[in-house]
C-alpha cells in the first residue's frame, strides 16, 4: 500500500499504466524524508507484478513472492557502494548491459536508479545514452534528493515527479500509528520539517542528541569558540547527516528572512536562525547553503571527517564574525 500522502500519485500512475502510456524513466525528486524511495519500490512491485489492480501490486503472484524474497531478476537496483559515495561508470554500464536483454519474467524491467545525482559525469552520460535510446518494456526509476545536481540531459529524458512536503492530517496519522501517540508525533514532524519518514527515523535514533551537539558547535563558534576544539564534539555525527542538517537549518532561516518567524518548521531554532541573520545577513547564508552543496560532492571522494567538519564550523566562523569566508 502507498503511503497516505502518496495516494493522488498512486492513482496518477493507474491511469498510465491502464492504457501502457507509462514514461521510460521518471525522476522522483523532493526533500530527504518524504517518502521518495518508498514510493519508487511500491511503483516497481506495481509494475512486476502479474496480476496488479488500482491499489497496486497483488502481493500474491509469482512475481510478487519474488520480490517479497528479495529478489527479482527484472528488478535492478543501481546505489552506490555504500552511503555518500559516488556511482561509477562500471555500475551503469552493467546496468546498461542488463537493460537491453529481454525480460526473465516476460513482462517488464525495472532500473532503480538512487540517488541519482549520485551519479559521476562518466556514469551520468552512460545512462544518458540508454535514456535517448530506452529499451522496450523497460522503466528506468531514478529517484534525488537533490535534483538541479542531476545532469540536464538526463533530466530533460524523464518525466518528473517533484514531491513536496505532505501537509494535513495524513502524516501526523501515520506517524502517531507507529510511535502510538499524536502530540509525540506533532512534535517530531515540527522538529523534522513535516518529514514524515525522517521524524520516525529520528524518534528512534540518538539524533535528538546530535542536533543537540551540532546546535552548540554553530552557536559557540558564532562567538568566537575554536572550530577545531568543536568539531571535537561532533565525531559521532556522520558528515551526510552533518550536512543533511545544516542545510536545513539554513534553508529554513532564509525562509524565515522572506517570510517572517511564523514561516520558520522548527520553533525551536528560530533564536538560532535570528542570530545567523543579525550576524551575517541573507546574502551570506545563502553563499554558506550553496558552500555546503559543494560539500557534499566532496564525500564522494571518502574525504577525512574530521578535517572537512573543521572546514565547515570554520566557514561558520567566519561568515558570522564578519570575515571572508574563502580567504
Amino acid at each position: 500500500m502507498p503511503l497516505p500522502w502518496h495516494r493522488d500519485l498512486w492513482h496518477h500512475w493507474w491511469t498510465l499504466y491502464e492504457p501502457r502510456q507509462m514514461p521510460h524513466a521518471l525522476l522522483i525528486s523532493g526533500l530527504p524524508g518524504i517518502g521518495k524511495r518508498t514510493l519508487a519500490r511500491g511503483l516497481a512491485r506495481w509494475l512486476l507484478c502479474q496480476a496488479p489492480t488500482a491499489e497496486g501490486a497483488c502481493g500474491q503472484c509469482h512475481s510478487c513472492h519474488m520480490v517479497e524474497a528479495g529478489f527479482h531478476p527484472d528488478w535492478h537496483w543501481l546505489i552506490p557502494e555504500s552511503e555518500g559515495k559516488a556511482i561509477r561508470i562500471d555500475q551503469v554500464r552493467a546496468l546498461n548491459e542488463v537493460a537491453q536483454q529481454s525480460a526473465q519474467q516476460g513482462g517488464f524491467k525495472v532500473m532503480l536508479v538512487a540517488p541519482a545525482e549520485a551519479m559521476n559525469a562518466y556514469a551520468a552520460n552512460a545512462l544518458l545514452k540508454t535514456l535517448e535510446e530506452p529499451p522496450q518494456d523497460t522503466l528506468f526509476l531514478l529517484v534525488s534528493d537533490q535534483p538541479s545536481d542531476v545532469l540536464p540531459t538526463i533530466r530533460s529524458r524523464c518525466q518528473q515527479w517533484r514531491l513536496g512536503v505532505p501537509t494535513g492530517a495524513e502524516p501526523v496519522q501515520w506517524l502517531a500509528r507507529h510511535l502510538g501517540n499524536e502530540d509525540e508525533a506533532r512534535l517530531w514532524l515540527k522538529r523534522t520539517g513535516g518529514r514524515p519518514l525522517t521524524a520516525w527515523k529520528w524518534s528512534q535514533s540518538g539524533t535528538s542528541s546530535h542536533l543537540q551537539q551540532l546546535f552548540e558547535a554553530l552557536e559557540a563558534v558564532a562567538f568566537g569558540a575554536e572550530p577545531t576544539e568543536q568539531a571535537t564534539r561532533l565525531t559521532d555525527i556522520g558528515l551526510l547527516e552533518l550536512l543533511n542538517h545544516v542545510q536545513d537549518w539554513l534553508a529554513d532561516a532564509l525562509r524565515m528572512a522572506v517570510a517572517g518567524p511564523m514561516s520558520v518548521r522548527d520553533d525551536e531554532r528560530r533564536p538560532l536562525y535570528q542570530q545567523w541573520l543579525t550576524l551575517a545577513g541573507p546574502r551570506q547564508l545563502l553563499m554558506l547553503e550553496q558552500q555546503c552543496r559543494q560539500w557534499r560532492q566532496q564525500l564522494v571522494r571518502n574525504p577525512n571527517a574530521q578535517l572537512l567538519t573543521e572546514q565547515i564550523l570554520l566557514a561558520f566562523s567566519q561568515v558570522l564574525r564578519g570575515t571572508d569566508a574563502h580567504a
